[in-house]
């Protein structure tokens, strides 16, 4: 649907491993699924660890999450539709020349 490509569908139980987070999002992807990337709320998940206690995982630490919640933009009850509408809400409309004082970033996001 509209707005939902970069929001990732996740299963109750699933292990993300996180890029990035703010406003109330968290952006990652699924472990042993890298293709599986996206942004999803963080109120559906909690810390479980650092990507360090993965076997074979890279030089970096990233937090890793269990999703206590299923999330899946486009099939929304009340509750994600609150929260989808706050991901709208956490973005800014840029155009070509605007300058932007970049105070954080990742998972390919300013």
């Amino acid at each position: 649907g509209e707005g939902h490509e970069n929001l990732l569908v996740l299963g109750s139980g699933e292990l993300v491993e996180v890029i990035a987070g703010a406003g109330g999002w968290l952006y990652g992807h699924v472990v042993g699924s890298p293709e599986r990337v996206g942004y999803f709320p963080q109120a559906y998940a909690t810390r479980v660890g650092v990507s360090a206690d993965l076997e074979g995982a890279r030089n970096q630490e990233n937090m890793l999450v269990r999703v206590e919640a299923a999330f899946s933009p486009g099939k929304p009850d009340d509750r994600q539709t609150e929260e989808q509408a706050s991901f709208g809400a956490c973005c800014i409309a840029i155009e070509e020349g605007d300058l932007v004082e970049v105070i954080a970033a990742g998972g390919g996001w300013l």
